[in-house]
């Protein structure tokens, strides 16, 4: 039996998600389940960069949702809607237009890389601000 065990993007990318590691360990020591981590969190956030990646911690978290939206539940969340959730002006439409393809590039790419196929049971951690990223990678 394979796990994989999954910290989508969003998450911070200056400590490790300790429930993944502990479960990882209690599924290998205590099971002797072979278990892995991934943190997709950490390759995106070298896709976009360490800087760009830091400002969206501190995001609105429901604009977070609204990027991966619609890679993750296939709705087509406007631009707007999303610069509006930010609170930012509109000169953003463009990074925000740019952040999300990239986000959605890189979930396409995480998913084929991964082969999620080759695990029997896939654990994708997340919280508010995760979701969608999380709903994403599970269908990619």
């Amino acid at each position: 039996m394979r796990v994989a065990l999954i910290n989508p993007p969003f998450n911070s990318v200056t400590q490790p998600h300790c429930g993944l590691s502990t479960f990882k360990e209690i599924f290998t020591i205590h099971y002797g389940i072979d278990a892995k981590v991934f943190y997709p969190n950490i390759e995106f956030a070298k896709t976009i960069g360490y800087q760009l990646y830091g400002d969206l911690q501190t995001a609105d978290l429901t604009a977070l949702e609204l990027l991966a939206a619609r890679k993750g539940y296939g709705t087509n969340t406007s631009i707007r809607d999303i610069v509006e959730e930010l609170g930012s002006p509109t000169t953003l439409a463009l990074l925000i237009t740019t952040l999300r393809s990239n986000l959605e590039v890189f979930i396409d790419q995480m998913s084929k890389d991964a082969c999620w196929g080759n695990y029997d049971i896939i654990g994708l951690s997340c919280r508010e601000g995760q979701v969608s990223c999380a709903m994403a990678l599970s269908t990619g």
